[in-house]
């Protein structure tokens, strides 16, 4: 609701935040006001709900929320879920003189990349293939132009990954010539324009799903540029979607593990300038999903480093223990049953079930392949025939063509997926990265990570999707969420609402030790933007989990309650059970009005 928001001069809103100036809950939508004052710094992956107000000259550190009704006043600098007063600077460097005439020319100069470039592209590609058609006489139907079809589709297809892997190759490495770690440059000119190319171009999603969850994860990220010093070869030390600012400046200590969603953060940004700094994680670390990792973060070695914490910017370097929470506080570094399942496989026996797990994983990625060959192969396929029928349907043909590929597609992904699993669904289990049974899990995953994920947002084809894909799905659910990585172990219950940027996640990989459970909401739940659910998590009727909270592992929660943090802790209680009776008996489209009356 963009007109929600009020923004002063010199703001800078680092990526990754979610600002909706709405909220879903209890199946209203929600709508107030956002104002953000002038000079003011918001950091990466942050979330800011609605009715919310930051003064002049305030901060709001990375990985943080401010829940509705939150006002930072003028001049401080708040941080953590839900955000709380702090003397750390998340902006250390000051605003640069950056003139109305270079922002003009640096947006006319990327409007320009995309007429000149981005738009004529497709259109070549269609004369070209135009004129190969017209020349070798191809016509769909006969078997001899399938057979063509199949060859083109297979060196377009592996052709562009060989062009990818040369372009991540060189294309950043030639920009970041140009560019000195720990220069104060101005955005919206050269330098800004050779970090962004190195930004864009070195984050290759298909790349990094095709090689993550393997040993092949490895070399991936020093091609790609990132220092990763000695390897303790796992089989699995990183997962498929590990990002950067700029890989020349990531560096990773020796026999530490990445579970799935690192974003290494590069850069110290203010509205008008940045500054390269390399950005270091200790050795013999574990670092759980969605972590955002800052320049200046004061972890050391041996540090389990949670799910969604909060890495801390001051004070001493943290070594040898678990950080947990935003703010982030400290927990034992392992606990006793990952540590004995991890000593119940000698050196040798390792090494072999680490040579059967490549086998395993080499075998997947070429499904993988594979797959994606065949829905180009098949996309190709169509358009042919549209185009064969052009001049008899005219632009008919080209919709109706479209139409039968994205209907294809989906169609295609979600036989994909199932198949996956035999057609059958997930059970929890405890087991080791060693096993057999992850390796399975470890292919349902690459084969199941799709544009079905991203499809469909907020629409009631959502919640189709959701139940093709295995998901049980109540009535009337609104889901705008990010992710469901275990659809087969995870149920929604009727009227549920799950916002942007919310995850859904049924297994953790602490310590190399893979855990899943089912994961159930009750009726007429809400899951607040950004916030995550992790695996054993189990929510009564007309829950709500505040945004950007973190509800851990094996969680029970009462119905009528309310939660938020990082950990949730609750902070409304159950309704009264006169007031539960009469609420249940009610239609749900009131009986949260009934309940906010009460």
């Amino acid at each position: 609701c963009a007109d929600m928001f009020a923004i002063g001069d010199n703001v800078i809103l680092r990526k990754d935040t979610i600002m909706l100036g709405y909220r879903a809950q209890s199946n209203f939508i929600h709508i107030a006001p956002i104002e953000i004052g002038d000079n003011t710094f918001v950091g990466e992956a942050s979330v800011i709900d609605i009715d919310v107000t930051m003064g002049a000259n305030t901060q709001l550190g990375h990985a943080s929320s401010l829940q509705s009704g939150q006002r930072v006043p003028d001049g401080k600098h708040f941080h953590g879920s839900p955000a709380v007063e702090t003397t750390a600077d998340y902006c250390p460097i000051e605003n640069m003189d950056c003139g109305i005439i270079r922002t003009a020319f640096y947006t006319c100069l990327e409007l320009a990349a995309l007429v000149l470039i981005a738009v004529p592209l497709p259109i070549l590609g269609y004369h070209l293939w135009d004129q190969y058609s017209s020349a070798a006489g191809v016509t769909f139907g006969a078997s001899v132009s399938t057979l063509s079809l199949l060859g083109i589709s297979a060196a377009w297809f592996f052709g562009s990954i060989v062009v990818g892997l040369a372009s991540v190759y060189a294309i950043p490495r030639l920009c970041m010539l140009f560019l000195t770690p720990g220069v104060t440059y101005p955005t919206f000119g050269f330098h800004y324009l050779m970090q962004s190319i190195i930004l864009r171009m070195s984050n290759s999603e298909f790349l990094c799903l095709l090689f993550g969850d393997s040993s092949a994860v490895v070399g991936y990220m020093r091609f790609v540029g990132w220092k990763l010093n000695k390897v303790e070869q796992t089989g699995s030390n990183m997962g498929t979607n590990q990002r950067h600012d700029n890989p020349f400046l990531c560096n990773i200590g020796s026999g530490t593990m990445v579970s799935d969603g690192l974003s290494m953060i590069n850069t110290h940004m203010s509205a008008t300038a940045f500054r390269l700094e390399e950005t270091s994680i200790g050795e013999n670390n574990y670092l759980g999903n969605d972590i955002f990792y800052p320049p200046n973060g004061r972890t050391g070695a041996n540090v389990l480093l949670a799910t969604k914490v909060m890495i801390p910017i001051d004070g001493q370097v943290r070594e040898n223990v678990g950080l947990l929470g935003s703010p982030a506080f400290e927990i034992p570094r392992m606990v006793e049953r990952d540590r004995d399942m991890n000593a119940s496989f000698d050196e040798e026996t390792r090494r072999v079930r680490l040579g059967q797990k490549n086998r395993y994983n080499a075998i997947t990625a070429a499904l993988f392949l594979v797959s994606r060959w065949m829905l180009v192969f098949a996309a190709l396929v169509l358009w042919t025939a549209a185009l064969a029928n052009y001049d008899r349907f005219g632009v008919l043909a080209l919709f109706v063509a479209t139409v039968a590929i994205t209907a294809a597609t989906v169609g295609f992904l979600v036989v994909i997926e199932r198949a996956s699993l035999a057609f059958k669904r997930l059970e929890p289990k405890i087991a080791s990265i060693y096993d057999p049974y992850f390796w399975f899990h470890e292919r349902h995953w690459k084969m199941s990570e799709s544009p079905l994920t991203r499809m469909f947002y907020g629409t009631p084809f959502r919640s189709w999707l959701l139940r093709a894909m295995g998901v049980k799905v109540g009535k009337m659910v609104f889901d705008c969420g990010r992710s469901i990585t275990e659809r087969t172990l995870t149920e929604i219950g009727d009227y549920a609402n799950i916002n942007e940027g919310a995850v859904l996640q049924a297994h953790s990989l602490e310590e190399g030790v893979f855990k899943s459970d089912c994961i159930r909401m009750g009726s007429g739940c809400t899951i607040g933007a950004g916030a995550f659910v992790h695996y054993g998590v189990t929510m009564g009727d007309h829950v709500v989990l505040d945004a950007d909270s973190f509800l851990m592992k094996g969680e029970t929660l009462d119905s009528h309650t309310g939660w938020r943090g990082n950990p949730a802790k609750m902070v409304r209680g159950a309704l009264p059970a006169a007031l539960q009776a009469t609420s249940a008996e009610l239609s749900p489209w009131v009986a949260p009005l009934q309940q906010a009356a009460e």
